[in-house]
């Protein structure tokens, strides 16, 4: 239950904007379509509740999400299905992609790489999106810089309430690998 609380209160203090400038960032890398948008297959790696893909599908491109967390993809299915969009949303570790398609493009924003602590699973991963792009095909992502985890994040706090909840983020500098923070996140509900 925990989870699928964590999911909405993710889905509801996410900044919508971002992923417009996701969106925008996307679609001017994508070449022109051969024939249609809809030939051009696109993966939202870590999609997470879905707004990216169900934003790509809407303009009419043929877009499957995929995400670690069931309780996200859950949020995303109905995020679809509330905006007449067809999406096959996949549970899956971005590190493990074995039973995918290939794609002419492939997304991971939202700094989803970073969770990826080790180089070995970087390169894993690496590697899983590479056996899945079409030849030409494009991974498009962002990270968080080192800049970022040193000298923003350690120390930074969030905090949002509104008359049904509460959330409460604070950041450290942790020490399990290098340039590393650690987030302590407090959500309260009514």
């Amino acid at each position: 239950m925990i989870y699928s609380e964590f999911a909405q209160f993710y889905d509801d203090l996410f900044d919508e904007t971002l992923y417009d400038r996701w969106l925008a960032y996307t679609t001017s890398r994508i070449s022109q379509p051969k024939t249609a948008k809809s030939d051009v297959k696109i993966l939202d790696l870590a999609c997470g509740t879905g707004r990216l893909a169900v934003k790509l599908a809407k303009l009419g491109y043929s877009v499957d999400g995929v995400d670690l967390s069931a309780d996200m993809l859950t949020l995303a299915d109905q995020r679809a299905q509330a905006e007449q969009v067809d999406i096959t949303f996949i549970q899956a570790d971005m590190r493990e992609l074995a039973d995918l398609g290939q794609y002419d493009v492939i997304t991971c924003y939202d700094d989803s790489l970073n969770y990826l602590i080790d180089q070995k699973d970087f390169q894993q991963t690496l590697n899983s999106v590479n056996g899945h792009l079409n030849p030409g095909g494009q991974l498009l992502f962002d990270v968080i810089t080192p800049y970022q985890t040193i000298d923003v994040y350690p120390g930074y706090m969030y905090n949002y309430r509104n008359e049904d909840s509460a959330f409460m983020w604070t950041s450290y500098e942790a020490d399990f690998a290098p340039a590393s923070v650690e987030h302590d996140l407090s959500f309260f509900s009514v």
